[in-house]
């Protein structure tokens, strides 16, 4: 009977036990919620930063594929693959045995073409215009000649025959000057001489394209860059259509980030921009956008439009290679000094509008709105003339209910 008895007690102690536990559970709870209801947050004076977090990928924005316009084989490629080379740099030669030879004989065209110019100018006018100064002298004797004996004749002193005869000799030396004139006033050695300076100025101009095309043999790199792609071998032909060597300038450095529609009218040239990544473990970039793309984009798999933006380097770093990843921070605003408090103290009504609970010296809870200034990423400037720093707020509702929900 007294082990029973004693069964009995022990099973009600442990109901009793449990059931104070219980309560203990119940009444900590429920202060819980009450202290939770009324947990302030203090209005705080800081510095604040709004921040957009992305990624983002290298691109080189100055490349280019150097090329010969035709054809050719390759003499001696004069570059490594991952060679640092200077605009106007040397990087290949191509043979040219045929370009120097046909040159050397165009030379020597233009020098006989040049003597025999020469020769025309010289010979060419200058025998008909003797021609015509011996015509001349012998037409002013045969002239002489018919007007002395023609005074004899009258005389009776010279015979008509003898000055029919002079006569002759005159009209013939008279016709002869004629001819000489005439063959002289339209003599073809003015046009043979135009058309022997035309034949040297176009050879001259052959000579000309055949030295650019010597030249264009000597292949050159048309930026600073690196030589990133050698596509050629020495002793080969190789196409017009396919590019000798690809070089990059890295120091032209650029990153491209894709911003959310939500977040793009935060953007704007010049913000400030931190960047880390894998490649540089330990180290802050910094750098500043560049550009904002006018346009939008789709992104797979999201369904918000995205618009990309440019971010230039402030300085070079070689660790930072085309189509390495980075992390980006873009700093949108920043403001010294203001008020802040933690997002949680922020509560909205249906409208949007924005307002606080703030507690009053008599320990009541009094509805302040407010405006919202710069976000950060814990903290959020509130714009208000009745707010001071260290006014105490009460935490929003919405977070109130989710600290109960994960309480129980």
């Amino acid at each position: 009977m007294k082990k029973k008895i004693g069964i009995s007690i022990i099973c009600i102690l442990v109901i009793v036990m449990f059931t104070a536990l219980g309560l203990g559970f119940k009444t900590n709870g429920e202060k819980a919620k009450a202290e939770s209801d009324t947990k302030p947050l203090f209005v705080e004076q800081m510095n604040l930063e709004s921040n957009i977090y992305t990624n983002g990928t290298i691109i080189t924005e100055e490349a280019r594929k150097i090329n010969y316009d035709g054809t050719g084989v390759v003499e001696k490629i004069i570059v490594k693959k991952g060679e640092v080379v200077k605009k106007d740099q040397v990087v290949a030669k191509l043979k040219s045995d045929q370009l120097e030879n046909s040159i050397k004989l165009k030379k020597i065209q233009i020098e006989v073409e040049k003597s025999k110019l020469d020769q025309m100018v010289k010979e060419g006018e200058q025998a008909l215009i003797i021609a015509k100064d011996n015509a001349k002298i012998q037409l002013e004797e045969a002239k002489r000649n018919y007007d002395s004996n023609e005074v004899l004749f009258q005389s009776g002193a010279v015979s008509k025959t003898e000055l029919d005869k002079l006569k002759a000799t005159f009209d013939q030396a008279q016709n002869t000057f004629d001819e000489a004139t005439y063959k002289l006033k339209n003599s073809s050695t003015q046009s043979n001489i135009y058309i022997q300076r035309k034949s040297i100025e176009t050879a001259q101009v052959e000579l000309k394209q055949l030295e650019k095309d010597l030249d264009k043999t000597t292949i050159r790199s048309s930026i600073d860059g690196t030589v990133t792609e050698i596509n050629i071998k020495e002793g080969v032909a190789f196409k017009r259509e396919e590019y000798m060597f690809y070089i990059q300038n890295f120091k032209k450095n650029e990153i491209i980030a894709n911003i959310s529609e939500a977040d793009i009218n935060k953007v704007k040239e010049g913000q400030k921009v931190k960047i880390t990544g894998n490649s540089i473990k330990g180290r802050t970039l910094l750098g500043h956008v560049l550009t904002i793309d006018p346009g939008t984009k789709n992104i797979s798999g999201k369904k918000q439009a995205y618009v990309e933006i440019r971010i230039g380097l402030d300085e070079y770093v070689p660790d930072l290679r085309t189509g390495f990843s980075v992390n980006l921070v873009v700093n949108t605003a920043s403001k010294k000094n203001v008020k802040a408090v933690k997002f949680e103290a922020i509560s909205s009504d249906i409208a949007g509008n924005k307002f606080v609970n703030a507690i009053t010296k008599d320990g009541q809870s009094k509805k302040v709105s407010i405006q919202i200034g710069v976000e950060g990423d814990v903290y959020v400037e509130i714009i208000s003339d009745e707010i001071k720093v260290g006014d105490q707020l009460l935490m929003n509702e919405d977070y109130t209910k989710v600290q109960e929900e994960e309480m129980f």
